[in-house]
């Protein structure tokens, strides 16, 4: 489905490019050994952002950081170097608050805040510490996070992806905050629903990629406590 001048769209039966999922699969093909070009974001890139869906009334802040991670894991060619700082400035430009981001395809800040920590550490350090003592200070009592009053699997998982790539990428972190936060997505692995976070027409929960990020941490935490 891949195509060089335009990327991917959310599916097959729907031929409307989009960044966010051609950011993840450009990812993913380089991993896989695929000689994806970067040249790809050349048909999202705008005076001084990148467009998700062409047409948009307002940038997505995810978009912005999934391009950033991405475009990592490229080869560092000039131009990959000037759709970083490009995306980067996007960030700094829309931290409204100085501790999390707000985006337009979910719910929660922690969503896209707790991307942030891996996409920005080494290039945004300002950013991702701010974003990263927020998720400390955050964090409940029974181990979850969530912002809407009640924690949540799918909160919580990002949550700890995060701390757990601080933890091996930055600085230590409280064992006993992991430990607590791997506690309570266990508890909650096998719910049969998750509270719907993600905007739509309506809130909505896509469950089978929520299960996946709870599973993700939760494999994550495992190799990290062994």
């Amino acid at each position: 489905m891949w195509r060089p001048e335009h990327g991917v769209s959310s599916s097959s039966y729907w031929r409307v490019p989009e960044i966010d999922d051609t950011a993840a699969c450009y990812s993913v093909l380089n991993w896989g050994g695929y000689p994806a070009s970067d040249t790809v974001f050349n048909a999202f890139e705008m005076e001084d952002y990148f467009w998700c869906y062409q047409g948009e009334t307002n940038p997505s802040l995810s978009a912005h950081v999934r391009l950033i991670s991405a475009l990592r894991s490229g080869d560092q060619t000039p131009a990959n170097q000037a759709r970083i700082q490009k995306a980067v400035a996007v960030l700094y430009r829309l931290d409204e608050n100085g501790s999390f981001w707000w985006d337009k395809w979910h719910a929660s800040p922690y969503y896209v805040s707790s991307a942030g920590l891996s996409a920005l550490h080494g290039i945004a350090d300002d950013l991702a510490r701010s974003r990263y003592k927020w998720i400390l200070r955050t964090q409940n009592e029974n181990g979850g996070w969530g912002y809407f009053e009640r924690s949540t699997a799918e909160e919580t998982a990002y949550c700890l992806q995060a701390l757990l790539y601080w933890d091996q990428h930055v600085e230590r972190v409280d064992a006993a905050r992991l430990d607590a936060a791997a506690s309570f997505l266990t508890r909650h692995v096998h719910d049969p629903s998750y509270v719907p976070l993600w905007i739509g027409k309506s809130l909505y929960t896509p469950y089978y990629p929520v299960k996946a990020a709870i599973l993700s941490a939760l494999f994550e935490y495992a190799c990290w406590s062994d």
